[in-house]
């Protein structure tokens, strides 16, 4: 049951990269920190959903331009996956 909690919080980090990505956010700042935050916890509920990882390593690259952390978070993982999810490669 908590793996399925994960995919409702990654696709709630998508969004804050959306809000913030376009320029949206009233405050960026505490927007990263909220998707920071959720980002966490995507990974905590499911530490091999395809989506969380695509997802979370998305915001460290795009809003954090933290590449090293993203390729970290999704290489690994994505390896074991072939085939499975291609829309997140």
């Amino acid at each position: 049951m908590i793996r399925c909690l994960a995919m409702p919080v990654a696709w709630s980090v998508w969004w804050y990269i959306i809000w913030v990505g376009q320029g949206w956010s009233a405050d960026p700042r505490a927007d990263l920190v909220v998707a920071s935050e959720l980002a966490n916890r995507t990974i905590a509920l499911d530490p091999n959903n395809a989506l969380g990882l695509a997802i979370v390593a998305h915001l460290h690259s795009y809003l954090l331009h933290d590449y090293d952390s993203a390729a970290n978070i999704f290489c690994p993982g994505a390896r074991g996956w072939p085939g499975q999810c291609p829309s997140y490669w």
